[in-house]
């Protein structure tokens, strides 16, 4: 398998990720970690849109189905009632688990996951950021 290479360059989110503030947040959640690992180059902007829109997606559905939630104990907002009286699974349920689904399909290939992490091969990565935390320290403690 090719090692990983950092890249300097980093994607600019599209316009449909700086309109959503959980998107944007996520974005940046994502880049921060990846960026040190050379995963974060401009050609994943669309990839990377998709897994944060996702993300955003299902924090919402999540933060809905909460507050229904607070005012039905009783099935947490998990079941309602349709106009005709019967009574059915919520579909934010549904629109959460998909967006969820989505998600973690996407940034597994970031390695956003402890599974995707196992996937990616990082070791270079690693071993290249120990050497130089080792070298950070024996130049503190023995001089150049």
């Amino acid at each position: 398998m090719a090692s990983i290479k950092p890249s300097r360059k980093l994607p600019e989110p599209p316009e449909l990720v700086q309109e959503d503030p959980d998107a944007l947040e996520e974005w940046k959640r994502m880049l921060a970690s990846m960026a040190p690992a050379g995963l974060a180059k401009p050609l994943d902007r669309g990839l990377l849109a998709g897994c944060c829109l996702a993300y955003a997606r299902w924090y919402r559905a999540e933060k809905a189905l909460a507050m229904m939630a607070r005012k039905d104990p009783q099935t947490n907002g998990v079941i309602i009632r349709t106009s005709n009286g019967n009574h059915i699974q919520n579909p934010l349920v549904g629109a959460a688990n998909k967006a969820l689904m989505i998600y973690e399909r996407i940034a597994m290939r970031f390695g956003v996951s402890p599974v995707g992490r196992a996937m990616l091969d990082l070791s270079a990565v690693e071993l290249m950021d120990e050497a130089t935390e080792d070298e950070e320290i024996a130049r503190r403690f023995f001089g150049d």
